[in-house]
């Protein structure tokens, strides 16, 4: 009768796992004045909040953990998030065998199942992380909401203030910030 054997197998990979993940959306704003006007305002609303103008004609500002571009001739703001991180994972397994098999396909048979371990440690690995970059950029649409709806609504004020010099002589401006109530009264 053979005497049977333990062989001590580990395997251990590093990969460089990448993450990302990227929303649109259309600001709501009225065409007050001409699209060329209202992009001009939009703008300047951005810039004053530390936008960067960019050769392609967009506006970005760069957040820790994201970056926000703005087309103001569309209106279209995205937000993206990338992550990338190395990440290690082992797989170790204690594999009987009896002399009177090959310890050389033994080894492969179960390196290869080892292998196959790792790579669903990995795919776990990239779902987490994945799910963790839609956690991140949600958030960020929460903090920058407020103050995307406040630049429109800025946008909107100085549209009005502007149409209605064209429509005829302003005699009063009355702005109450806390309900965002204007009221312009001129004279035609």
């Amino acid at each position: 009768m053979s005497q049977a054997y333990r062989i001590h197998l580990r395997e251990s990979e590093t990969r460089v796992l990448h993450a990302e993940d990227k929303v649109s959306t259309r600001l709501e704003l009225l065409e007050v004045l001409p699209s060329d006007q209202m992009a001009a305002l939009l703008r300047q609303a951005l810039q004053r909040r530390g936008y960067v103008d960019q050769p392609d004609g967009t506006l970005q500002r760069q957040l820790e953990k994201g970056l926000i571009t703005v087309d103001p001739s569309e209106g279209i703001v995205s937000v993206s998030i990338q992550e990338q991180q190395e990440v290690v994972h082992t797989a170790e397994k204690d594999v009987p065998f009896y002399p009177d098999i090959s310890p050389r396909n033994l080894r492969k048979v179960e390196r290869q199942l080892l292998q196959e371990e790792i790579d669903r440690q990995f795919a776990t690995s990239q779902q987490q992380m994945q799910k963790g970059v839609a956690d991140q950029l949600e958030q960020i649409l929460g903090e920058i909401r407020g103050e995307l709806d406040a630049v429109v609504n800025e946008v909107l004020r100085e549209a009005l203030k502007i149409k209605a010099r064209q429509m005829g002589q302003i005699r009063e401006v009355h702005e109450d910030i806390t309900t965002g109530e204007l009221t312009i009264k001129l004279e035609v």
